[in-house]
């Protein structure tokens, strides 16, 4: 979780201008926009790690899965109804081929 946090961090707070940031609105679209305008405070203003800090567990877990490839598998469902196309896998090398066949069909 707190390996995604800063990048999160960093499309909430601090990818453009403030009132002209894509990413805040696609967060505050899906209900976090409260957290938005903190994290762009705290970007805006140097705090980045505090920004990072400022992420909850399960606004990471909206857009990142996360965790023990026990949950990871337990979650794919949800994934899989969803409007992504895409996934950018990441995590230590000795781990990627076991996340990665999860989404093997």
């Amino acid at each position: 979780m707190d390996l995604v946090r800063p990048f999160l961090a960093l499309y909430a707070g601090g990818m453009g201008a403030r009132g002209a940031n894509f990413h805040f609105e696609v967060f505050a679209r899906m209900g976090y926009e409260s957290v938005a305008e903190e994290v762009q405070e705290l970007y805006l203003a140097g705090r980045k790690e505090d920004a990072a800090r400022a992420i909850p567990l399960e606004m990471v877990e909206d857009v990142a899965l996360v965790g023990p490839i026990d949950k990871i598998r337990a979650e794919i469902p949800r994934w899989r109804e969803s409007c992504l196309t895409t996934l950018l896998l990441s995590g230590p090398a000795s781990s990627l081929g076991a996340v990665a066949s999860l989404f093997a069909d």
